[in-house]
Formats: structure tokens, sequence, C-alpha cells
């Protein structure tokens, strides 16, 4: 694990940090974040281009109001780079971006449906203290995993802070603890209330990170603002114990008061006008939430008296589905493919424990630190665990696949990819349905329909059984077979009561299904299924 130390004024910590960058690959992925990302949704073309440029100009409404205190810092950072200001605050806020064009859309954009950015984090009351634990779910698993960095920052001008991100890139307040023992892990909600008027969170984090004590210090920073997309901010207070989430969207902030002993959070909203405000433009995101909290809150459970900021790896690291009742690589799991790194902050015990594994981070050595060492300038760590399962080359083979996939959508290299990996492990549904996915998108529809029968009799719970009947049926009527499409969306009608089912079924019982609806059949590797856009 690399720790990288940097103290003085705004300028000096930029030079510093800029000179002990090893690896660029995730700090230029995440600075090349509107071609690699946003370009998904408008095409390389020549109108594409046009929506680009457009989308930039959009993001350029909403960085125009990122933290002023960080300015000196990322001026400075940025000529160092060879970047202008004005790109990289743009890319310090395309995640606001994104959420606002999925609020203002209700729906994921066809051709970016990796848009899901997951996140599960845990706080365990431990006496006076508290244990903050969490996972980082975001694009870039070919990069981020293999350059993680502790970054440890002593300004003069702030608290000091440490953040587990990439080399070379500070983003404090992701997922970061400061010298007072506030401890903050960030998270997306979905919510119809966005705005260019709103400010770019992670400004805001990073606010909360240089200037912020206690929570209550947390509380009056936040209460005056407002983002342009939806955001759920776990905060702990190392010194006394206290958490509480701070959800936010362009009409302000809303506090959830976390009064149980242990707690999870995975990306759904807990404060009453939040959830007023939320939406859930595909069910599956519900559904992996839902099962991802549920294994957090039963492992809690049965461990949390015995749990410490190692263990807590154990629940960070778990592939348990709790839909499947079984262990998955792909599935809806706590350690999934886009785990791109997790921390362990105990304040108390003047611990901070980092995985650095690849796909997921989880799966590799945990470097144990002490806070105060790592803030006095000392970067060694007190020790290294190694993790209790091996490295996976099926997990790591399926991150990577999607990863490139995001980028080239190339349906006859995933299918040689996917038969790897079907032949590698028999049991996980995912591999043969995405192969059915891109016989469906090659036209080859024999097959596909093969694979979508294979993946159900992996025994799916209900509404994954439910979506590729769906899908099957689909495949069936554009394959010539109406009647017996049509027989399978009564069925679909009769049994699967999901909105987004419900709607499809009624849809293409009136008329038959067609290419186009085909080709809005999209994969999505973080929660291991398929959207039906």
């Amino acid at each position: 694990m690399k720790v990288i130390y940097a103290k003085g004024t705004q300028e000096e910590i930029a030079t510093s940090l800029y000179g002990q960058i090893e690896h660029r690959e995730t700090l230029d992925y995440f600075m090349d974040f509107p071609r690699r990302v946003l370009g998904g949704i408008v095409g390389n073309n020549l109108l594409g281009n046009m929506g680009l440029f457009a989308l930039k100009k959009l993001t350029g409404l909403i960085s125009s109001k990122y933290n002023k205190n960080d300015l000196v810092f990322w001026k400075t950072y940025s000529e160092l780079l060879g970047l202008d200001y004005s790109v990289v605050s743009k890319s310090l806020s395309y995640p606001d971006m994104l959420l606002y064009l999925v609020g203002k859309s209700g729906y994921f954009i066809s051709g970016m449906p990796q848009i899901f950015l997951g996140c599960s984090s845990l706080a365990v009351k431990k006496g006076s203290g508290i244990l903050h634990g969490r996972n980082l779910d975001f694009y870039g698993g070919k990069y981020w995993t293999r350059d993680h960095a502790l970054i440890v920052i002593k300004p003069k001008d702030k608290i000091g802070s440490i953040t587990l991100s990439a080399d070379g890139l500070l983003l404090p307040g992701l997922t970061s603890i400061n010298e007072e023992g506030i401890a903050v892990s960030l998270h997306v909600l979905f919510t119809r209330e966005v705005s260019l008027s709103g400010e770019p969170v992670l400004g805001i984090v990073s606010d909360i990170m240089g200037t912020c004590r206690s929570i209550a210090e947390v509380r009056s920073l936040l209460e005056n603002k407002k983002t342009a997309g939806g955001w759920g901010i776990l905060v702990t207070d190392g010194k006394t114990g206290e958490c509480s989430v701070f959800e936010m969207n362009s009409k302000g902030m809303s506090e959830f008061k976390v009064t149980e002993n242990k707690f999870s959070y995975a990306n759904m909203a807990h404060t009453p006008d939040k959830k007023a405000d939320e939406f859930v433009p595909a069910y599956i995101w519900v559904q992996n939430n839902f099962y991802r909290k549920k294994r957090m809150d039963d492992m809690l459970s049965s461990m949390w008296f015995g749990v410490d900021h190692i263990k807590m790896f154990k629940i960070l690291g778990d592939f348990y589905d709790v839909g499947m009742k079984r262990d998955l690589y792909a599935g809806c799991t706590v350690a999934n493919s886009n785990t791109i790194s997790s921390a362990s902050f105990s304040f108390a015990d003047d611990r901070i424990a980092v995985a650095d594994g690849t796909t997921p981070s989880t799966a590799g050595d945990i470097y144990d630190y002490s806070i105060s060492e790592l803030f006095a300038g000392k970067t060694e760590p007190l020790r290294v665990i190694k993790p209790d399962a091996p490295h996976s080359e099926v997990m790591e083979t399926y991150t990577l696949s999607g990863c490139d996939h995001s980028e080239t959508h190339n349906y006859e290299e995933l299918v040689s990819i996917m038969s790897g990996l079907k032949n590698m492990k028999q049991d996980e549904y995912a591999f043969p349905l995405f192969l059915s996915v891109s016989y469906a998108k090659l036209g080859e529809y024999a097959k596909a329909l093969e694979f979508a029968d294979e993946t159900l009799g992996q025994k799916l719970d209900h509404y994954r059984e439910g979506t590729v009947l769906m899908m099957r049926a689909m495949l069936m009527d554009i394959s010539g077979r109406r009647g017996e499409a049509m027989r399978e969306y009564e069925h679909i009608l009769k049994e699967y009561r999901y909105p987004c089912l419900t709607r499809k079924s009624l849809k293409y019982y009136s008329a038959p299904c067609g290419q186009r609806d085909i080709d809005r059949i999209e994969l999505n590797w973080f929660m291991s299924f398929v959207l039906l856009l």
C-alpha cells in the first residue's frame, strides 16, 4: 500500500503530491471521466461530440461553485499535471452531472448503464468510540485497485486528514478521517430534486474534512448547502461515538441521527423528506441495496460484540447473495466487481486499516496503520494481514471485462470472455445471463434463448427470475414465436407484479418486440444483472 504524506501551504501540498506520483493511470482515468463515461451516452460521431460539448458546458455550471477553500491547491495541481483548471474542476463535478442527468430523465440512460455507484458503509459503537467501515464501489476497477494510496495531508490553514484514494488523486471526504476523529464516507442517492445551481459534493465533503471538529460543526456547515444531485454523507465522530447520515439534494440537507449501536448504509434514503424525493429507476437497484444492507446487518448482529477494525473486513469482503442464498462472485453482494477501495477507521484505538487487493479491493492484504503516526509522517504499517480467501482469477476477469466493455461495447469479445468464465465456474448465474444478452445483441437469438434457459436453471430469486423470463419472451417474440411470447407475457403479468415488468409485458402484449427493444437491454457489472431500458 502506497502512503503519500504532504504538509504545508496548499501550493506546497500540491507540489509534494505531484512529486510523489508513480502511476497516473487512475488519476488520468478520473480526469478523462467525460470521454470515457459520459461519452457513452452520446457516441463518438459528430452529433455525439456536439452532445458531449454541451454536457461539458452544463457541468461547468456546477463546477463553477466548487469549494473555494481548495482553489489554490487545485489551480496549482492542475498546472503541475499539465491540465487546464477548468477541465479538472469539471472532472471533480462529473459525478454530480451524472446524477443530475438521471434525476432529470427519470430513468437510466441507454449507453450509460454503469451509472449505479454502490458503496457500503458500517458504523459500530464500541465503548465511547465508534468503528467506521467502508467499501467504495465506483468505476475504474481496472485502474484504481492497482494504484491504491493513502494520502495524508497536514495543511497550514486546515485540519489534517487521511484519505483512501489512488496515486495522485486527492479527494478528501470520499473515504476519509481527519485529525479530530471525524470520518466520512460518501454515497449516491437517486433523487428527482436535482439542479445545476447546486454545489459539487466533492467540494463539500472536502470542507468537512478540513474544517469540522464535531458532528455539530458538520451540521452547521451543511444546513445551508444544496447539491446538484442526490448524496448521502455518513459521518462518525471517533471521540464521542456519535453517528449521523446527512442526506442532500437540490432542496437542501436532512439529517438522520443514528441511535443504535450498529448501523449499515447502502444508498437508500433514511430521512422522510429525502425518501419522498427519491425515485427508483430500476427495481434491481432497490433489491441490490436491500440484499447488501440485510447481509451487513445479519453479520453485525452475529459478531458486533467482537468486531474490531480488522474483523470489519469479514463484512466488507463478503460474497453472500441473500436472494440466491449462496456465495457468488457475480451477484448482489457486499464485495463486488465495483469495490475499488475498502477501509476501516477506529479513532479511539488510533487505527486505520485498508485493503490493497485487486478486483475487489477486499481480496488483498490488509494494512494496519496508526492514525497518529501517519499524521506524524511515519508511513510504515504496524502489520500486514493476509486475506482469508485467495485471489480469484474468475473475479478479476469478470471485473476487467466490465471496465473494458463499458468503453468498447464489443459483444463478440464479451462472448469469448463469458464463455471462459462459465466454464471456470458453473454456479454463477451472471455468466450465462451475460452470454444470452451478448448473443441477442449480435442477432443470434437461438443461442441467446439457450443461455437464457440456462440462467433460469440457476434458481434465481423472484424478481431476477421474472426479468430473465421477460427477456426470454422478448427473444421468442423477435424470433417469430409470437404465440409463445404472448403466453409468457401473460404469465409474467400474473406472477411477477413488479412495475418495470408489468409495463414491459403490457407493451409487448400489445405490439411485438423489435430489434430496438433488444438493443435497449443493457448489462450492469455492479449488480451483475440486466437493465431493460
